[in-house]
């Protein structure tokens, strides 16, 4: 749309989970859509989590933001995330914010074999 991108991507969580929180919630459920508007003129994203079960148990929202730096560009993401689960709710957090790292991790290895390292600086 212009110098605006939209786009969903749709994950499956994939993480060991507790005998307790699997009394209450299928992981073959725990989908969501990740829905993303991005400036391609400010690099600026911003992100939410749309699940696709069990909606009043998980909401998230992040903001990406891409600046010059040196000879390459720095990605800095804010957000927050909640999982609204008793007593387990926080390792829950922590399992899908260590899964959104590595899937972040990964993009620059992805970015790094895709950029020929004649273009790099």
């Amino acid at each position: 749309d212009g110098d605006v991108m939209h786009q969903d991507v749709r994950f499956l969580f994939q993480a060991d989970l507790s005998r307790a929180v699997t009394r209450v919630v299928d992981p073959a459920l725990l989908t969501w859509i990740e829905r993303s508007v991005c400036d391609l003129t400010t690099h600026e994203t911003t992100c939410e989590i749309i699940p696709d079960h069990y909606g009043g148990l998980l909401s998230g929202r992040y903001r990406s933001v891409i600046v010059a730096q040196g000879a390459g560009s720095q990605r800095t993401i804010t957000g927050e995330l909640k999982v609204k689960m008793p007593l387990v709710g926080g390792k829950v957090e922590g399992a899908i914010v260590g899964g959104l790292k590595e899937n972040a991790a990964a993009q620059v290895g992805l970015l790094d074999d895709f950029i020929p390292s004649s273009h790099r600086r």
